[in-house]
Order: C-alpha cells, then structure tokens, then sequence
C-alpha cells in the first residue's frame, strides 16, 4: 500500500452513500489494530442516508486514507468509528477527523460527543484523553477479540467550551 510523504496534503470532504464499500474496508483493516471494524457496507450507506454524518479524508488521486462516522440523537451525539489507514497515522488525519465531527455535532445542537474505546487499545484511549476527552463509565465485555471479552471505556467530549464548541 502506498504511503503518502508528510509533505502530501490530505482534503476532508463530507461522506457519501456512494464512500460506503471504501469506508467498510478501512474499518475492516483498523479492526485488526484494535478498532472496532466489522461494519458491512449498506450499514454505513444507511447511516450515511439517515444522519448524513460521516467525513472522509483523501489524499492525492481520490485515495481514502481515513474516515469517520458520527450521529446526533437530540443533545448528544455519538462517535460511531473512526480510521486511518495504518501508513497515514501520525500526520494529523485522526485530529483533523475528530475535530470535523466535533464541530459538526456541535454544529447539529450536540451538547456532547460520546464514544467508547477498547480498555486494551491503548493508542486510541491516549489519542482521546490528549484531546481533551473524560472518562465516564465503563461497559463490561463490549468487545469480542476472538474467545476474550474486552470491557469499552467510555469517553465524552464536551462541547459547548473550547474553540470547536458552541456557547450556549
């Protein structure tokens, strides 16, 4: 798989129905670093469809490199997945995702972001907490890794501080 250099500029657009069966791989390829993959591509249509919630990250020539998809229900809103292709991290494709969804929701009326993390990915619960995200609780055997139960931490961001935020 092609890496692009550093100095490859990346572009953020809305996601559409038609990024669906790209976006299903990237997540297929994230579970495997301990994201939570395995959404099937008429899932993500249909999110996409209902909610029009989703941002895309591209790099030259259309490439999809990253993807996220999020959901308002009245004050919150939810982080449903977020992924980078494994040779793109560390050039600020999460950062620029997540900050694409907080000012969206925010955007929507969300007063919070919500998501949950895997106790033993450890990359994503650090990426999170950086960025401002608190824990608030905790679900019991969320995760399936092959036999093993892994407990999800939830985080939540909140919006209506900071410069991505609204003031209410």
């Amino acid at each position: 798989m092609k890496n692009a250099s550093d100095a490859e500029q990346f572009q953020l657009r809305s996601a559409t129905p038609a990024d669906a069966d790209r976006v299903a791989a990237l997540f297929d390829d994230a579970r495997s670093d301990g994201g939570a993959g395995g959404w099937a591509a008429d899932a993500i249509s249909d999110s996409l469809k209902a909610t029009g919630s989703g941002t895309v990250a591209e790099a030259a020539g259309g490439r999809l490199i990253g993807a996220a998809l999020a959901q308002v229900a009245v004050d919150d809103a939810d982080l449903l997945n977020i992924a980078v292709l494994d040779g793109e991290r560390r050039r600020g494709v999460a950062r620029a995702l997540l900050n694409a969804v907080k000012r969206a929701a925010a955007a929507a009326g969300a007063h919070r972001l919500m998501l949950e993390v895997a106790v033993d990915n450890v990359p994503a619960l650090s990426f999170y907490l950086a960025d401002g995200a608190r824990a608030v609780g905790l679900r019991r055997a969320y995760y399936r890794r092959g036999a093993k139960n892994v407990d999800a931490q939830i985080l939540a961001f909140d919006l209506e501080s900071g410069p991505l935020g609204s003031k209410r």
